[in-house]
């Protein structure tokens, strides 16, 4: 599996969803054409956007991200530590915890 696009296409459907409904009180399905393109446009941004800091190492998420993240992160956690569910890799194949700085 293609696990960034998964995670990249995810995240993009949880932001759009989020944006619609805080920006239109709708989800993202029952937008009319031209505000899915508005939401659409600002999905481009967010994603393009550079928020890694090289000197403190540091990779800033936007509140949206954050919350895809923590989501994503359990799915993901166990996909990797779940044999019966990941399609062939070794059981706990990926050891370490991962960490969401606040």
């Amino acid at each position: 599996p293609d696990f960034s696009a998964e995670y990249l296409h995810t995240l993009s459907v949880h932001i759009k969803n989020k944006l619609a409904i805080s920006g239109f009180g709708n989800q993202y399905k029952n937008l009319s054409s031209s505000q899915k393109n508005f939401i659409d446009s600002q999905i481009k941004n967010i994603l393009k956007e550079n928020r890694y800091d090289k000197n403190s190492k540091t990779l800033t998420f936007t509140d949206f991200e954050a919350e895809s993240y923590s989501l994503q992160r359990e799915k993901w956690l166990e996909y990797f530590k779940t044999p019966e569910s990941n399609y062939g890799l070794p059981k706990d194949f990926i050891d370490n915890e991962f960490k969401l700085m606040t």
